[in-house]
């Protein structure tokens, strides 16, 4: 006889509004890495909006030695970014003066582990 047992971890943020000050998630950031937010699921997808003409740099992953390990890309307006895994998801400017950035979570896909037994 066979035993399956499943464990998901589900996540639901969705992206409600593309409207900045409806994000749950607004910071003034500067040239250091600033936190956002978490996420343990196989892949998440963030959009990031960034102050008119300002250009950031947003890295996802675990943060390791000072900065985040895994993607990193250089956005300017508003992106969508994927995130995998367990990690979170840092931003930091490459302007000399602090610049607004908001971000929101959404379609999260769930981590499932499956255990069989036999």
């Amino acid at each position: 006889m066979k035993k399956i047992v499943c464990i998901v971890l589900l996540s639901l943020p969705l992206i409600t509004n593309a409207n900045p000050e409806n994000y749950p998630m607004c910071k003034s950031v500067d040239k250091n890495w600033s936190w956002f937010s978490d996420h343990a699921v196989s892949s998440i997808k963030y959009h990031v909006v960034v102050e008119t003409g300002a250009k950031v740099i947003v890295g996802t992953g675990m943060k390791v030695v000072g900065k985040p390990r895994g993607s990193i890309i250089t956005i300017v307006g508003e992106e969508i970014v994927n995130a995998y895994g367990i990690g979170s998801i840092h931003i930091r400017s490459t302007e000399e003066s602090p610049v607004k950035v908001c971000v929101n979570s959404g379609e999260a896909v769930p981590i499932t582990i499956i255990r069989e037994y036999f």
